[in-house]
């Protein structure tokens, strides 16, 4: 009996961590205002020009429409980056294929991501980024100015092959 009263306390103990929820982890995610809405992306990263460089996608779909970020980044690490020229666009489809609009980086504003947390054991980055647009192709009644601000991030890095 006393075996028994043993084994059941201890897979019961068993049960209860293992459905314990992990409260320090985060669903994974790029998220900003934009023009005084919330955005939320679903992200995908991916290395290239030999693993120097990180590119950092977000998704979002929105009543048939495709909304897409994307930074390019020469990737170190923990450190804010300063993001210029072609390192950032944005655009949007239409039907999985026709691109409705495309904007690029406003060159008279300051336009970074900030990298606050690496762990390069799980590969999770996590920091803030605040990117301004001009419209470069699309109808015009879309904004011609597009500014993501209070930007937050918490992704997954590819491992470095």
């Amino acid at each position: 009996m006393k075996r028994l009263l043993i084994a059941a306390t201890a897979f019961c103990t068993m049960l209860a961590c293992s459905c314990k929820k992990d409260n320090s982890t985060h669903d994974l995610l790029i998220a900003a205002t934009v023009q005084n809405t919330n955005w939320t992306a679903q992200p995908a990263t991916t290395y290239f020009a030999g693993n120097d460089s990180l590119q950092i996608e977000g998704s979002h779909a929105n009543a048939g429409e495709e909304q897409n970020l994307v930074l390019k980044i020469p990737f170190h690490g923990k450190g804010n980056y300063l993001i210029t020229g072609t390192q950032a666009n944005y655009f949007t489809i239409l039907g999985g294929d026709a691109v409705t609009s495309t904007y690029t980086l406003d060159p008279t504003q300051n336009n970074y991501i900030n990298i606050t947390d690496f762990n390069s054991s799980t590969h999770i980055a996590s920091g803030s980024f605040e990117l301004h647009f001009l419209k470069f192709y699309g109808p015009e009644t879309l904004v011609v100015a597009l500014n993501f601000t209070n930007g937050q991030f918490w992704i997954k890095t590819p491992a470095a092959n």
